[in-house]
């Protein structure tokens, strides 16, 4: 099995990307998630922001994990969280990875933290590798595989 620790070591300096990147990163990394900065900047729609955000996010990761040798498959479908309220509404356009047993997810928080509501709570929403049963208000629905290839470097 593969140890949670291990992922957060490997994971943790691509977490934020394409939002942050360290400068210790690989220059052909840096020009991929500068790429999705662009994308983001020239979209006017935020949902169209979102996704780039995730994708650079989903294959950043997916891309470090292939080249550890990690098996993991890449996931699309919707996240809710039971006690969000009203807003924000369930999120139907989501990403994630699962390494089983875990689940790798960055971006989830980041969307429920639109509520300003829901900050002395937003715990209760995963971040980063985590056992999914281990968040039992969040529910993730699984609707597809995304044949997602890693990034090609030189």
């Amino acid at each position: 099995m593969i140890d949670k620790a291990h992922l957060e070591n490997q994971l943790t300096p691509y977490a934020k990307a394409p939002v942050y990147y360290p400068d210790s990163l690989d220059p052909i990394f840096i020009k991929y998630m500068k790429k999705q900065h662009k994308k983001i900047e020239k979209s006017s729609n935020p949902i169209d922001s979102w996704l780039y955000l995730i994708e650079g996010n989903i294959r950043v990761i997916y891309t470090v994990l292939v080249q550890n040798n990690i098996p993991a498959i890449v996931k699309h479908g919707s996240l809710d969280w039971s006690n969000k309220g009203d807003f924000p509404p369930t999120l139907t356009l989501h990403w994630w990875i699962d390494v089983d047993p875990y689940r790798i997810d960055y971006r989830g928080r980041d969307w429920y933290s639109f509520n300003p509501s829901s900050k002395p709570i937003i715990e209760q929403v995963p971040y980063g590798v985590f056992i999914p049963s281990d968040f039992p208000l969040v529910s993730y629905k699984f609707e597809r595989v995304e044949e997602l290839p890693p990034l090609r470097f030189r």
